[in-house]
């Protein structure tokens, strides 16, 4: 099993150029297609999801950004240069809504984990395309320049977003050496939790993947805190949770595990939601 298309965000003056080697290097190992996504908008300002385009836009603004998505596309087709199935579709538009829409052609979809700039019209708001995408987001962390996913730990809470997070990373996870299930909770429910670990833990198994270890850990500091100090005591290069939030009049609102581990994690993360 494997992801047949992985989708990657360009960023066209973010320093994009380690996922999308990340990236070119899981399509290479699983001999899938590559699509490159690059979103810049002119001129716009912000009214909750409405965009606000100014009736007329700096031509000189507009001729930039041109120039920057060419050039951000020059970059990543010498990147992916031994990929066989490849494409880059930039756009003119908000890069949420044109990564949403093109995220229908993916198995995977690559972003960056730094937060968008505020009023930022050519950057990506990492938080609401985690909620908004419908497939699998792989979240890069600045400076990550890797992903070996031999080492993975999965964040279980025994909810809809996690059991959708598990069968989401399969790909992953068949591939992987070593994989622990985790989970965080205080101690008063760990014979309950121990039962939950131990249904997913066999499901993977049939999976195919080979789970080394169930682990319950007491809750004493955040969550976030505690998953993440786990997956580094472990050595490990990948995190894999449910994404938690909603819209609200407008507003993304994020549960307090997938807002921290967004901001903190020193490690890529593969959510769903």
């Amino acid at each position: 099993m494997s992801y047949t298309t992985f989708l990657v965000h360009i960023d066209a003056e973010g320093d994009s150029g380690n996922r999308v080697g990340i990236t070119v290097d899981l399509a290479k190992r699983s001999q899938s297609a590559l699509i490159g996504i690059g979103g810049w908008s002119p001129g716009m300002g912000f009214a909750a999801d409405v965009a606000i385009i100014d009736e007329d836009p700096i031509k000189h603004q507009t001729e930039e950004l041109v120039a920057l998505m060419m050039a951000a596309e020059r970059r990543f087709r010498t990147a992916a240069k031994d990929i066989k199935q490849v494409e880059c579709r930039g756009k003119l538009g908000l890069p949420l809504g044109h990564l949403t829409r093109e995220s229908r052609a993916a198995g995977l979809v690559v972003i960056g984990m730094q937060a968008a700039k505020e009023g930022h019209c050519v950057s990506l708001d990492p938080g609401a395309a985690v909620l908004r995408m419908g497939r699998p987001v792989l979240a890069v962390p600045n400076g990550i320049g890797e992903l070996n996913a031999s080492r993975i730990v999965v964040a279980w809470k025994d909810c809809r977003e996690a059991r959708r997070a598990v069968r989401d990373a399969l790909p992953m996870l068949q591939g992987a050496d070593e994989v622990m299930v985790v989970e965080v909770a205080e101690r008063s429910v760990a014979q309950e939790a121990e039962r939950g670990l131990d249904d997913v833990a066999n499901y993977l198994k049939r999976h195919g993947v080979g789970v080394t270890g169930k682990v319950f850990l007491r809750r004493e500091g955040t969550i976030a805190s505690e998953l993440l100090h786990f997956a580094q005591r472990e050595k490990s290069d990948l995190l894999v949770a449910g994404a938690y939030g909603h819209s609200r009049l407008g507003e993304w609102v994020f549960g307090g595990v997938t807002r921290d581990l967004l901001e903190q994690s020193p490690i890529c993360c593969l959510f769903a939601h």
